[in-house]
């Protein structure tokens, strides 16, 4: 399989997971549960895939900041990459009201 194809099989596989864990929605393919996550990769210099970079952002956190979360993506699985997310995500949840 090239880069390419297995670099996008790698993001579908992370967003199956995420669909599954915490739901998806029809109209956006980035967001799941009361979050987006979107990838981004960092091309080295000479043009060749290196970091992939997910920003995970919180559609109830009044102050919508965002998390990077950064992976050299050959070297983890899809599993491992929704784990890194999912702490990212959790994270950013609101303050229980106490």
């Amino acid at each position: 399989m090239d880069q390419e194809k297995d670099y996008k099989a790698k993001i579908a596989a992370v967003r199956a997971i995420l669909a599954e864990l915490l739901g998806g929605h029809d109209d956006n393919g980035e967001r799941f549960g009361q979050g987006e996550f979107y990838c981004a990769m960092q091309y080295g210099d000479r043009g060749q895939l290196g970091d992939m970079v997910w920003y995970v952002r919180r559609y109830d956190d009044v102050l919508r900041r965002r998390i990077p979360v950064g992976n050299e993506w050959r070297a983890f699985t899809p599993e491992k990459v929704a784990e890194a997310l999912l702490k990212a995500y959790a994270s950013l949840a609101p303050a229980s009201a106490a």
